[in-house]
């Protein structure tokens, strides 16, 4: 829905091509991949899961985790223009045309939530954008507690990634011994993952 639209640096609208009919500005169109992995990762760990490991520090959710859904287009779309280097103030300006066109195509409340919260209220967008911007910072200025609980569920992803290329019919015949070394590569190929997205002192 969104994954060919690039956003003007100048006025703020989201289009298709390298130059903006509103400014009539040559290459002035930023654009981005919602499927590159590293918006993904912002995205999920960034923003979802950051949400949930402050309710979690706050006392206001338990000590589960959660297996949370993948985010929509729409905030895969934000997310990736964060990660460009966007303004907050173009990017507000960028969501709130986002938001009308949504609108006037009838597909706003087809949305999830979460993703209508972000285009609708202003707090919870620049929340969104102030947490994808310390993700792209490497979470070096997040608490110890959000981080760690950020970090479990991130090494619960990418094991369970690593270990699903086996797939069940594989994983579930290996031996002790076999699944011990699968858990361990699986585990290495993890660290390697998350060091390329933090760059906070780990304890």
């Amino acid at each position: 829905m969104v994954n060919n639209l690039g956003i003007c640096n100048n006025c703020g609208a989201f289009l298709d091509s390298q130059a903006c009919p509103n400014c009539e500005t040559a290459n002035s169109v930023r654009t981005f991949n919602i499927y590159d992995e590293n918006v993904k990762w912002a995205v999920r760990y960034g923003y979802q899961y950051r949400k949930k490991a402050v309710l979690r520090a706050e006392q206001k959710e338990g000590s589960l985790h959660f297996c949370l859904h993948d985010a929509s287009e729409v905030l895969l779309w934000i997310g990736g223009a964060i990660l460009s280097g966007i303004t907050w103030d173009l990017l507000k300006l960028g969501v709130k045309k986002l938001f009308a066109a949504l609108h006037d195509e009838g597909r706003y409340d087809s949305l999830d939530k979460e993703t209508q919260e972000v285009l609708s209220e202003e707090k919870k967008l620049y929340e969104f954008y102030e947490y994808v911007e310390e993700y792209k910072q490497g979470f070096i200025n997040i608490s110890e507690e959000e981080y760690k609980y950020i970090e479990e569920e991130m090494f619960a992803d990418f094991q369970s990634e690593e270990i699903g290329k086996l797939g069940p019919e594989k994983y579930f015949i290996l031996s002790r011994k076999e699944m011990i070394e699968v858990h361990k590569v699986a585990y290495e190929k993890s660290q390697i993952k998350i060091n390329r997205i933090v760059r906070r002192e780990r304890r």
